[in-house]
């Protein structure tokens, strides 16, 4: 898998998968059989919390969100694991648009967070603010992609 086939869900898989072949030499699927995918984080916390399902990977800023909306959740449930900060979304604008645009668009983006409506946008992603790109960003990214990878040729699992 490369970065341009990464998003929360596929990012998270992979961060348990490589905690289970770290500790118990299995992928996810043969660790906790079959698992659902759901597009919202309350159709993953609350099976758990009604214990239809027994558990469950969300972003912390969704099950803080969901426990803020009823605190018995919090209460009842408790994370197990927490991963290293992922940090995605990456914004990407193509070359020749740069050239015509790019100090109009990087300036834009830059002072999004300094106005109402550029607010309003950012937080209906759950973003404070934007900055610039820099490698770094992905340095937890790439170091779990290069585990995975390993201890899949490592177990000859595919």
């Amino acid at each position: 898998m490369n970065l341009r086939e990464l998003g929360f869900g596929n990012l998270s898989r992979i961060w348990l998968d490589t905690i289970l072949l770290e500790n118990f030499g299995i992928q996810t699927d043969s660790f906790f059989g079959p698992v659902r995918r759901t597009r919202k984080a309350g159709q993953a916390v609350l099976p758990v919390f009604f214990g239809k399902a027994g558990t469950c990977i969300v972003t912390q800023e969704a099950f803080d969100t969901m426990v803020e909306l009823n605190p018995q959740l919090g209460r009842e449930l408790r994370p197990l694991l927490l991963s290293p900060e992922f940090p995605l979304p990456v914004i990407s604008i193509r070359e020749d648009v740069i050239e015509e645009y790019g100090t109009v668009i990087e300036e834009s983006l830059r002072s999004l967070h300094t106005d109402a409506a550029g607010k309003q946008l950012l937080s209906l992603f759950h973003i404070d603010k934007l900055v610039p790109y820099e490698p770094r960003f992905l340095k937890n990214i790439l170091e779990l992609l290069a585990r995975h990878e390993t201890l899949l040729g490592s177990e000859g699992i595919n």
